[in-house]
């Protein structure tokens, strides 16, 4: 088997990435996760925790998006426009 295996930080970035590029299809965060567990190798023993912070790494772009678009609302609100 060819080695595949890079750092922790670096394989928990190739699945969020996985995830963000996939996330047209369900479950992508499954594909991003197994793909890091994949390159992070059972020997490891970080394969489950490294998908873990692929999931999160994904999500924080999505949560930041989320919380601008809401103070976006929020602060258009508060000015009187009725309208966005």
């Amino acid at each position: 088997m060819a080695n595949v295996s890079g750092t922790y930080p670096a394989n928990a970035v190739f699945g969020s990435v996985a995830t963000a590029v996939l996330s047209f299809i369900p479950f992508s965060v499954v594909v991003g996760g197994g793909l890091v567990g994949y390159l992070e190798q059972p020997e490891s023993g970080r394969s489950v925790s490294a998908g873990g912070v692929a999931g999160f790494l994904a999500m924080v772009p999505a949560l930041a998006i989320l919380t601008f678009g809401t103070g976006l609302y929020s602060g258009f609100g508060a000015i009187g426009e009725e309208r966005v």
